[in-house]
């Protein structure tokens, strides 16, 4: 994500010559069938991915959650407080306070945030990977 900031201007020339390009290619009919048939690979790649990548955020925020479900079941109380990701974080929580469940908040969101980034970036490369192919045909 970082680098496509830096980058953005010269992904959007990138983007422009070789939408301008696209647009010409498919007013020809033979050449749109081409085309079309040739994303369907790419659309259906990019649906792989965003369930797949769903679905690993969705396992790794509901983790925790059904782990101190299983403890509360089985000694009355919950022993161990979890966070989605294992990390250091600069301030101190109290297992089930407050602060804990801001902090799991904070990184369910960042979590989401991740997997919409991740999907965003590789779906907007696949797009400009379709229109290098295009224009090489």
């Amino acid at each position: 994500g970082f680098l496509v900031i830096l980058n953005r201007e010269k992904l959007l020339k990138i983007h422009e010559i070789l939408e301008n390009y696209h647009c010409e290619t498919w007013k020809d009919d033979n050449l749109r069938y081409l085309t079309v048939q040739r994303i369907r690979p790419f659309r259906r790649l990019q649906k792989i991915q965003v369930y797949t990548t769903g679905l690993s955020g969705l396992v790794y925020n509901l983790t925790p959650l059904i782990k101190m479900l299983q403890q509360y079941k089985a000694n009355g109380n919950i022993v161990k407080y979890m966070l989605p990701v294992p990390a250091v974080v600069p301030w101190h929580y109290n297992p089930g306070g407050i602060t804990y469940i801001l902090t799991y908040a904070f990184e369910a969101y960042n979590m989401f945030v991740l997997l919409c980034v991740t999907c965003g970036v590789d779906a907007f490369f696949a797009l400009i990977l379709f229109y290098v192919i295009g224009q090489l045909q």
